[in-house]
């Protein structure tokens, strides 16, 4: 059954693989793969719900596995279940403290919770681990707006930009900004960039449009 999940689940056709994984977590209960692959595959789906029961399973099974707990800390997150992630996030950190998803998560929690000043010290962190990673830059800047550190986040952003050229959301987070901060001119050289390294990206044309549209109704 498993084989055949993830043969359906190559070709996309999840509802299928869906029922294959169901079946050999009828067959076997304690089967932590299929619990694990039943999960993937229901997010998939769209069956939030459904994935959060299956990697239940897999982190009851086996309280080890760290991709589980961390899917469920997500879950809780999503849910505003702070406290409950929190513990899940703690716990996968205190056996692996350089987990990059588990401090994003923190991150995360923190931002939650208001507290921007640890927030801000964990994407560091991130950073520190990994210094490619430009969700931590993004992420940063967002906090440093929030705390009103405008020239501290520009310049977080061109570093996100520089790390990946060709990244499109780093790119539209300091477009953005700029036009947040009626910098127009910024602004439109900006998307004009992105547009150049992706030129094949329609939408980042609708953006640029809407951008021209917008400025011609001031």
């Amino acid at each position: 059954f498993l084989e055949k999940g993830n043969a359906y689940f190559e070709k996309g056709e999840y509802k299928s693989a869906e029922l294959e994984f169901k079946n050999a977590s009828q067959i076997d209960p304690n089967y932590i793969e299929a619990y694990s692959r039943l999960g993937e595959t229901q997010l998939k789906l769209g069956d939030p719900q459904g994935a959060f029961k299956s990697y239940a399973m897999v982190a009851h099974l086996d309280p080890d596995n760290i991709g589980a707990q961390l899917k469920l800390a997500t879950f809780y997150l999503l849910g505003k279940k702070i406290k409950e992630s929190r513990e899940k996030v703690d716990a996968v950190l205190s056996k692996d403290p350089n987990n990059i998803e588990a401090q994003f998560l923190l991150a995360g929690i923190l931002e939650q919770e208001k507290n921007l000043f640890e927030a801000a010290s964990v994407l560091d962190k991130i950073i520190e681990i990994d210094n490619k990673q430009t969700r931590a830059y993004l992420g940063l800047a967002r906090i440093q707006i929030l705390q009103g550190k405008l020239s501290e986040a520009e310049k977080t952003l061109k570093q996100a930009i520089s790390i990946e050229p060709k990244a499109i959301d780093p790119h539209i987070a300091l477009f953005r900004f700029y036009v947040r901060n009626k910098n127009y001119d910024n602004a439109e050289s900006e998307i004009k960039k992105a547009i150049d390294a992706n030129p094949q990206n329609i939408d980042l044309y609708i953006v640029l449009g809407n951008f021209y549209f917008s400025q011609n109704d001031k």
